[in-house]
């Protein structure tokens, strides 16, 4: 919650939903497509995609 809320995000909206991003290294072509697809910005792009656990 504390990631959404600092991004403007209302934790209302997310409260009851479930989120786990799985970034499988070895299919991961880094477009960027995930990054820009998750709700609540979890993702970074480096090399590969890289999931922020602590938002």
């Amino acid at each position: 919650m504390k990631g959404m809320t600092q991004l403007g995000q209302d934790k209302q909206k997310f409260m009851n939903a479930i989120f786990e991003s799985i970034i499988d290294e070895e299919l991961c072509i880094a477009c960027g497509n995930c990054v820009e697809r998750c709700p609540v910005k979890a993702i970074i792009m480096e090399d590969v995609a890289i999931v922020d656990r602590n938002l």
